[in-house]
């Protein structure tokens, strides 16, 4: 069948090799050999590095030989010597392409989002000190900002806004999680979806001047269960704490999900 010895030779070395090889169906495209120029270039084209195994088949074979491989790899055993052209993966597929924003910039703006998530709840842990340790009326426990220019803090604009930046935040970087860090962003996320909502209801009692349950100020659908201040200090309390675990998990990550992350923000992995 082969045109020369050398050509055999050839041969049965590759099938030696491709004895032992274990591949998996997403892993390897199979074509004749009068095509094998074909998946070369197809497979340098999509920036792969290849290891190629080449032997001869006769056109007549080629359909038997073809069902041959396929059905070995789809059962996951080692692939006989097949005289046939394959190509398999040694180095896997270039990363996914992600923004610079999950990838290079990923630690920068975490960091600018996680100072903006904690200065606004330093702002509630003022307000409740106000409330609870000094004593202060409701109306005059504003935290620090509204102390200072109290249109600030009793605007649902303001609050409104914060509520939104907060939900942009947590969906424009969670790409550049991964494993047990995204998990917990998801859950902060998820409950500030909510969050949101209510500050969406309220913002839009106040420009209609319509307001729930015929209250006479704006009010969110948990507020009628709770008082404001101590509802919206618990929703950015759980907001806050699966951000932070989530953070943590994300700079301290297991050696699979430092592997699969893109960006900078993980320490050095501890000896």
């Amino acid at each position: 069948m082969d045109e020369s010895g050398g050509t055999d030779r050839r041969g049965r070395g590759l099938r030696r090799g491709l004895r032992s090889a274990r591949v998996e169906v997403s892993d390897f495209e199979i074509f004749p050999w009068e095509n094998s120029a074909i998946g070369k270039k197809n497979h340098l084209e999509q920036g792969r590095k290849i290891d190629f195994g080449v032997s001869p088949v006769p056109a007549r074979r080629a359909p038997r030989e073809t069902a041959r491989l396929r059905r070995c790899a789809a059962g996951r055993r080692s692939i006989p010597g097949s005289r046939f052209f394959m190509a398999t993966e040694t180095i896997s597929a270039s990363p996914p392409k992600v923004s610079r924003l999950n990838g290079a910039q990923h630690k920068l703006w975490l960091n600018i989002f996680m100072f903006i998530v904690i200065a606004h709840w330093a702002e509630h842990i003022a307000q409740a000190i106000q409330l609870w340790v000094l004593g202060w009326p409701p109306k005059q426990a504003l935290g620090v900002i509204g102390v200072l220019y109290p249109p600030a803090f009793t605007s649902e604009w303001m609050h409104y806004g914060y509520a939104l930046l907060m939900l942009i935040g947590l969906i424009a970087l969670r790409k550049g999680f991964t494993g047990t860090s995204r998990t917990w962003w998801n859950i902060s996320l998820g409950i500030q979806v909510w969050h949101h909502f209510e500050h969406l209801l309220l913002l839009v009692q106040a420009q209609t001047g319509w307001h729930l349950a015929d209250r006479p100020v704006p009010t969110s659908i948990l507020q009628l269960f709770a008082p404001r201040v101590e509802l919206h200090l618990f929703y950015n309390a759980v907001v806050f704490v699966p951000m932070v675990i989530a953070v943590v998990r994300h700079m301290r990550p297991s050696p699979a999900e430092r592997s699969a992350m893109l960006c900078t923000c993980a320490l050095p992995a501890r000896a």
